[in-house]
């Protein structure tokens, strides 16, 4: 049986939570920051179509950074509300070693594993 996280564990979370979050802030802000430099260095090169490559690449990678600082602020959310460490889905602990891999993750192993089944029946 997997036992709830102790006020000590959730506390270690929660500043684990707000260090990823101010990196990957950190790291968001630095990306911006190269994107309009690469921007004005190119000017007129011609090869546009490389330049948007690039461009859709690091966009893309930024979008990914963004939906997971959201995760992160809602996990410190859960913390604020005295709900983190429980599945959202269905209220039951969730696995320590879920945690360790994903701090932000807002359901056990079994609901996350539900519900990428369903999202990948939905596109099919």
């Amino acid at each position: 049986m997997n036992e709830p996280l102790s006020p000590k564990e959730i506390h270690a979370y929660e500043l684990r939570l707000r260090s990823l979050l101010g990196t990957m802030r950190d790291e968001s802000e630095d990306e911006l920051a190269t994107l309009a430099s690469f921007a004005e260095e190119q000017g007129d090169t011609g090869d546009e179509a490389a330049e948007e490559a690039i461009l859709d690449v690091d966009l893309t990678a930024r979008d990914t950074v963004e939906e997971r600082m959201v995760l992160v602020e809602r996990a410190l959310e859960r913390v604020g509300a005295g709900t983190f460490g429980r599945c959202v889905t269905c209220g039951r602990p969730i696995e320590r070693e879920r945690l360790e891999l994903v701090p932000e993750a807002s359901e056990c192993a079994n609901d996350a594993r539900a519900q990428s089944g369903r999202a990948g029946s939905a596109g099919a």
